[in-house]
C-alpha cells in the first residue's frame, strides 16, 4: 500500500480551516452556524426572533417534562451540517446544549470534515501522523545521513530520504465481517516542498478496513487506537488531535476529509519531563492482541493520570487504582485460585453446585440468601498478597533487573505483597491516623510495572523485549546493550 495523499484534486494550504462555518440540522430547523477550532464550541443563531424566542423557553418546558423521570446519562447525538466550503461537517456533541437568550452553543466532542463525493459507508481507513506515532516508531529511520570530507578538509553532512516501507502491526476484528489492519512507516520530506529548509522526517499509523464502515465503526476504531497509546504511554494526555480519513483507491490511500478532536494542552513542567513509551520495536506484529484486549474493555486505561505514574508520589485513591487495576489483570491472566489445590478448587465447585441446587428448590428470602453466599463463595480467592507473590516470581526474569531486589526473589516479594496489602486493607476502611509510609510508594511504582509485565509476558514477549519495554515506559534509566 502506498503512501496516502490528498484526494479530488484539492490544494493542501486550502483544505480544512480552523473556522468553519455553514448550516447545520438541529431538530427540525436549519441554523446558521460558527465552529472554531481553538475553542472547540459550536454556536448555532436562530434564523428569526420566532426561533430565538421559542429556544429561551424551551429549556424551562423540558425542565418541567423531566420532573418525574429518572436520572439518566447524557447521550451523544450527531448533527449533520453542510459547510460553506461545500464540504459535510459531522459534530459529535452531548445532547445538552448551553443556552443563552435563545443561542445555542455546544461542547463539541470531536467533529469531521470531509468531502461530499463520498458515500456514508465507505470510511476505508485512518492515519495519525506525528505526535505519539513518533515516539512509537522512530521517523529517524526515514533519513539516511552521511558525513563526508571534501579534498579541502571541510566536512559536509548530507541527508536523503529512506523508503522504510509498511511495518505490520496486525489486525483485529472491529465490528462483525470487518478487520481492521494497521501498520506504520516513515517518510522524510521538506517542509512546504522547499528543499533549501532542513529534511523533516514524520511517522504515521495506518488503519485499513477490510470493508467500507459507517462512521460510527470509524470512531470506535479511533477511540481503540486513543487507548493503544494511553496503554503504551501510561498517561491519559495523548496527542490525538488530527486524523485523516481515506478511501482506498488500488494501492493508494486518498484521504477525503479530516477527524478532529480537541488538543490535550501540556504544560510547561510536563514537557521538561521525560515521557516514557513503549516502543514498536517491542509489540511489533503483536501490537493487535492489546487492540482486540482494549475492544472487549478486558483492561482499562480510566484509571490513569493526564501525564503518567510519578515517582514522587501517589495520593491514597491513585494508590487503591493501581492495587485494583492490578488485580484486575491478574485476574484475566491468570484466573482464579491461582495458589489454592486442585482438591480446594474441586470442592469449592462442588458446593457452589450444591447451592445452585438448592437455589432451584427454593423461594423467597431463603433462595436470596443462598444467592447471597453463592457470590461469596465465587469471590473467595487467593489474598493480595499471594497474587502480588507469586507474579514478581512469574515474571522474575524478565523484571529483576529493574527491581531493587536483596537476596531470594519469593522472599522479596513476599514483603512487597504483605506491605501493599496492609496499605490496602487500611486505605479501604479509612483507617484513622493512617500515613502513607514512602516504602510504599517505591512499591507502588514497582507494582505498576509488574502489572505490565504480566500482560507483555501474556503476549509471550522475550524476557529481554519486556525489560526493555518496562526501562522505557518508566524511565527506570537502566542500561541496556
Amino acid at each position: 500500500m502506498g503512501q496516502d495523499y490528498e484526494g479530488f484534486g484539492a490544494k493542501p494550504t486550502m483544505l480544512y480551516p480552523e473556522v468553519v462555518k455553514g448550516f447545520v440540522q438541529y431538530g427540525d430547523i436549519a441554523y446558521p452556524f460558527s465552529f472554531s477550532r481553538d475553542s472547540f464550541i459550536l454556536e448555532l443563531m436562530p434564523p428569526s426572533a420566532e426561533v430565538m424566542k421559542q429556544n429561551n423557553i424551551q429549556p424551562l418546558m423540558e425542565s418541567l417534562e423531566r420532573r418525574d423521570l429518572r436520572p439518566k446519562w447524557v447521550e451523544r447525538i450527531l448533527l449533520h451540517a453542510e459547510a460553506a466550503d461545500g464540504r459535510q461537517v459531522i459534530f459529535c456533541v452531548p445532547e445538552r446544549p448551553q443556552n443563552y437568550l435563545g443561542f445555542i452553543s455546544f461542547h463539541v466532542i470531536w467533529y469531521l470534515h470531509y468531502d461530499n463525493k463520498i458515500a456514508k459507508d465507505q470510511y476505508d481507513g485512518f492515519s495519525v501522523y506525528g505526535g505519539e506515532i513518533n515516539r512509537f516508531f522512530d521517523p529517524g529511520r526515514a533519513v539516511n545521513r552521511e558525513l563526508s570530507t571534501g579534498e579541502d578538509g571541510k566536512r559536509e553532512i548530507t541527508a536523503r530520504s529512506v523508503d522504510v516501507g509498511n511495518a505490520p502491526m496486525g489486525s483485529y476484528r472491529i465490528c462483525k465481517g470487518v478487520d481492521a489492519k494497521m501498520c506504520v512507516s516513515a517518510f522524510a520530506s521538506y517542509p512546504g516542498d522547499n528543499p533549501e529548509l532542513q529534511l523533516e522526517a514524520s511517522s504515521v499509523l495506518y488503519t485499513d478496513f477490510s470493508s467500507g464502515v459507517t462512521v460510527d465503526i470509524l470512531i470506535n476504531a479511533v477511540y481503540n487506537l486513543k487507548r493503544f497509546l494511553q496503554y503504551i504511554t501510561y498517561r491519559s494526555c495523548v496527542e490525538l488531535s488530527q486524523v485523516s480519513v481515506y478511501k482506498l483507491e488500488g494501492d493508494k490511500r486518498c484521504i477525503f476529509g479530516r477527524l478532529y478532536f480537541a488538543k490535550c494542552e501540556i504544560s510547561e513542567i510536563h514537557k521538561m519531563e521525560k515521557l516514557g513509551i513503549i516502543q514498536y520495536t517491542e509489540l511489533g506484529t503483536k501490537s493487535w492482541h492489546l487492540f482486540s484486549q482494549i475492544k472487549y474493555a478486558r483492561f482499562s486505561v480510566d484509571h490513569l493520570l493526564d501525564y503518567g505514574s510519578r515517582i514522587d508520589g501517589f495520593t491514597v485513591g491513585g494508590a487503591t487504582m493501581v492495587i485494583a487495576n492490578f488485580e484486575r489483570e491478574f485476574e484475566l491472566i491468570y484466573g482464579k485460585n491461582r495458589r489454592r489445590s486442585k482438591l480446594y478448587i474441586d470442592t469449592l465447585e462442588e458446593v457452589i453446585t450444591a447451592v445452585d441446587e438448592m437455589i432451584s428448590n427454593n423461594m423467597g428470602k431463603k433462595k436470596k440468601y443462598l444467592k447471597q453466599i453463592k457470590t461469596y463463595l465465587n469471590n473467595r480467592d487467593d489474598s493480595l498478597a499471594d497474587r502480588i507473590s507469586f507474579a514478581f516470581v512469574d515474571c522474575e526474569q524478565s523484571i529483576r533487573e529493574l527491581l531493587w531486589v536483596q537476596g531470594e526473589m519469593k522472599d522479596w516479594a513476599d514483603q512487597v505483597g504483605s506491605d501493599i496489602q496492609s496499605f490496602r486493607n487500611a486505605a479501604a476502611h479509612c483507617k484513622m491516623g493512617y500515613v502513607l509510609p514512602a516504602q510504599i510508594v517505591i512499591e507502588l511504582r514497582f507494582l505498576e510495572m509488574l502489572t505490565y509485565a504480566i500482560r507483555l509476558k501474556w503476549l509471550k514477549l522475550e524476557p529481554e523485549k519486556i525489560a526493555k519495554a518496562l526501562n522505557d515506559l518508566f524511565c527506570c534509566n537502566y542500561y541496556y546493550r
